[in-house]
């Protein structure tokens, strides 16, 4: 795979002589941050096509200092500006103001709805759209939504917890309840979703499904990696189910879960966490 992106990055470099677009991808590829704030600024990158630009936002956004992923949401904005009839660029944007550090509900709603009346048809704007709507404190707008983004893909997981929380919020128990309990009946190993899944139904007081899919968050092996289940979002999971086991007074789980995961590696969380459990 590396050898084939850089044979894809030479064929570039020799076919795209624009000294712009080769400073891109030259910090693109290596990770120059300050480089590619300068291309941000610089008059040339109004003249980009959408790819290009999205390419530039995203690497940015991708930062891990917050101040660098401000300046990649500052530069999608004018992105937008400049081709607000893309509907990749409002969809990034989108995402990056509802699960970016630079959190803006509102316009999140703003630019997914774009979104969406660009491609009416597709799941994923809708869903967004449904998420950013619930972000903003719009239940009662959210829930039409994404009951058509359930009634279209029925076997999507990740619907189903923004769903629940939608309805919930809106003072619907009992709908949100059965909506919880047709997720669980699709078995899903995706552990992102299942532990989204697991808070849900825990705000709801379904602790025995709370607690059955946080079980299934932290021993499902990690996808890229099959031989380590100990990852840092698996961790977090841990937390959470040792403290539902603790509230339930199923102590000896939570030793036997924290004993095992120790065993990987020293973590002081873990170790606070069983000292409270006695």
């Amino acid at each position: 795979q590396e050898q084939e992106f850089e044979w894809v990055n030479a064929v570039l470099d020799a076919s795209d002589t624009d000294a712009w677009r080769q400073r891109l991808r030259t910090a693109t590829r290596n990770k120059k941050y300050d480089a590619l704030v300068e291309l941000a600024h610089s008059e040339q990158a109004a003249k980009q096509t959408p790819h290009i630009v999205l390419i530039l936002g995203q690497a940015l956004c991708t930062n891990f200092h917050p101040q660098m992923k401000k300046q990649g949401v500052v530069f999608l904005k004018r992105a937008q500006g400049w081709h607000p009839g893309d509907y990749w660029i409002n969809t990034v944007l989108s995402r990056q103001l509802l699960d970016g550090p630079e959190s803006d509900p509102s316009a999140a709603v703003r630019y997914a709805s774009v979104a969406l009346a660009l491609r009416h048809d597709d799941h994923a704007p809708r869903l967004l759209l449904g998420r950013a709507l619930l972000a903003a404190g719009k239940h009662d707008e959210a829930i039409p939504v994404l009951s058509v983004a359930l009634e279209r893909n029925p076997e999507s997981l990740e619907t189903y917890s923004p769903m629940v929380e939608a309805l919930h919020a809106a003072g619907r128990t009992d709908e949100a309840v059965a909506v919880c309990r047709r997720a669980l009946e699709l078995h899903s190993t995706d552990i992102f979703e299942c532990r989204g899944l697991a808070l849900v139904a825990q705000s709801l007081d379904m602790p025995e499904e709370a607690i059955g899919l946080f079980y299934k968050t932290v021993e499902t092996p990690l996808p890229n990696n099959p031989e380590n289940n100990d990852g840092i979002f698996q961790q977090f999971a841990l937390l959470e189910l040792c403290e539902l086991l603790i509230e339930e007074g199923r102590v000896d789980e939570v030793e036997s879960l924290i004993e095992r995961s120790l065993s990987r590696g020293p973590k002081p969380e873990l170790l606070a966490k069983l000292g409270a459990a006695h």
